[in-house]
C-alpha cells in the first residue's frame, strides 16, 4: 500500500490500483463540488449538504402538485433557486396509489426524462427537439424559480442518477417508487411556464415571428 496526494494506493503484481472513493469524497474536476448520495430530500439533508449547481432532483413544480419532474438546479441565488425541467411522454400508472413498489418501479423504469424548450414550430409550447441554434438551446429552455424558503417543498430527491438517454439509475427509480405521488406526464400550457406572463409572451413571440415569415 502507497500513499500519493492523500490517496491509498494498492500495489498487486507489479500493478498500482486507485482505492475506490467513497461518495462523500470530493470531485477533482469540479472546484468545491461535493458528490452526495442519491436520497430523499429534507430540511435536515439540505442543511447538512446544501443544494449545488448542476446537481440533478427529482422535484415539485408546486407545494400541492401530484405529481413529479426530474430537474437540473442551474443557478443558486440568495432568494432563490432556478431549474431546468426534463419531461417525459411516458404516462404515470392510472391506478398509482393502489399499484406495488414493483410495478411503479417498472412503469418509471420505462420513462425517458428529456431537456425541454419553449419554442418548438410555431406553436409556442415545450419540446424536447433541441433548437438549431446555440442561442435558441440557452435562452429557450424550459425553466423555473423556486423561493429559496420553499425549496424543501418542492424538491423530493437529491443528487438522483440520470444517463445522458435520460435514464433513471436503479437507486433514483427505488426512490421514486416510494413518493406519494407518479411522474408527470408531458409539459404543455400555461401551467408548465414559469408564470402566465412569460406564456402569453412566448406565444405573442411566436405569433409575431409566423406573421413576418408571411409577409416575406
Amino acid at each position: 500500500m502507497i500513499s500519493l496526494n492523500g490517496k491509498e494506493f494498492q500495489r498487486d503484481a507489479g500493478m498500482v490500483i486507485l482505492e475506490k472513493p467513497s461518495t462523500t469524497d470530493e470531485d477533482p474536476t469540479i472546484r468545491d463540488k461535493v458528490v452526495i448520495p442519491t436520497q430523499i430530500s429534507s430540511n435536515a439533508v439540505t442543511i447538512n449538504n446544501p443544494l449545488q449547481e448542476g446537481e440533478f432532483v427529482i422535484i415539485k413544480d408546486d407545494p400541492n402538485a401530484k405529481n413529479w419532474y426530474c430537474a437540473e438546479i442551474r443557478k443558486i441565488l440568495a432568494d432563490r433557486i432556478e431549474v431546468n425541467y426534463y419531461t417525459t411522454i411516458t404516462p404515470p400508472l392510472a391506478d398509482y396509489e393502489g399499484a406495488t413498489l414493483n410495478e411503479r418501479s417498472r412503469n418509471i423504469k420505462m420513462a425517458t426524462f428529456l431537456r425541454t424548450w419553449c419554442l418548438d414550430k410555431g406553436t409556442g409550447l415545450p419540446t424536447t427537439t433541441p433548437p438549431l441554434t446555440d442561442h435558441s438551446r440557452m435562452n429557450h429552455l424550459w425553466w423555473g424559480r423556486i423561493p429559496m424558503e420553499d425549496v424543501d417543498k418542492h424538491i423530493l430527491i437529491r443528487a438522483i442518477g440520470m444517463s445522458a438517454l435520460g435514464k433513471l439509475d436503479k437507486t433514483t427509480t427505488r426512490l421514486a417508487s416510494l413518493l406519494g405521488i407518479p411522474h408527470h406526464e408531458g409539459a404543455g400550457g400555461v401551467e408548465d411556464f414559469v408564470d402566465r406572463d412569460t406564456f402569453q409572451k412566448r406565444v405573442k413571440r411566436v405569433k409575431n415571428r409566423s406573421k413576418r415569415k408571411r409577409t416575406h
